[in-house]
């Protein structure tokens, strides 16, 4: 459990001080680009997370909720990398911005399940807000830690506070214990189980 907490903490980080703190702000001010397009860009994200949140909610029922989260943190950290560091083109932002979007349309969900299917039943509710608690610690952290860093530039200050956080988020869950039995006991086991 504690490698859930650190995951957390990480991603709500690179959330706050990257995409909801700032994504604007960089496509405007740092990429120079308009308003409207500015906006378009940032929209993928919330379609990224509409089109994409079912699908892999439903897969990680099936497989088993670690391996979707990883997946889903990859989707955040590539997104992010795409987002700040490799794209300038509109239509890089935009499928980078989808791609980040994808990802944390169902991230936290996923990850508070995976907590919840980590403990007895009788203290799912207690590790969910305190998961959702550590979250919001890393979202309190994020956007004033873009703000100090950002006299380095957009770049390097994405880098440091948005991708680095991002890909820490997936190398703690990596190292998160793999459950393949719900210890809830109205869950059924995985139908799957990935090798």
């Amino acid at each position: 459990m504690p490698i859930n907490y650190a995951t957390h903490y990480f991603f709500g980080i690179a959330l706050f001080a990257g995409y909801l703190g700032y994504f604007s702000d960089y496509l405007i001010k740092g990429l120079s680009i308009s308003d409207g397009n500015a906006a378009i860009i940032a929209s993928m994200a919330g379609a990224g997370g509409f089109i994409m949140a079912f699908p892999i909610g439903y897969t990680a029922d099936k497989i088993g909720r670690k391996y979707m989260v990883i997946i889903t943190s990859l989707l955040i950290a590539f997104g992010s990398l795409g987002m700040f560091f490799l794209f300038t083109s509109f239509a890089g932002l935009i499928v980078s911005t989808f791609i980040f979007g994808a990802g944390w349309g169902v991230y936290v969900d996923l990850l508070v399940a995976l907590g919840q299917d980590s403990v007895e039943d009788r203290i799912v509710g207690t590790i969910s807000g305190f998961l959702f608690f550590i979250f919001n610690v890393g979202t309190i952290i994020g956007g004033p830690l873009y703000e100090a860093l950002l006299s380095e530039g957009f770049k390097k200050t994405s880098l440091l506070s948005v991708i680095i956080p991002a890909f820490l988020a997936v190398l703690f869950v990596v190292f998160t214990k793999k459950m393949t039995k719900s210890t809830i006991e109205e869950h059924p086991e995985f139908e799957k189980q990935a090798s």
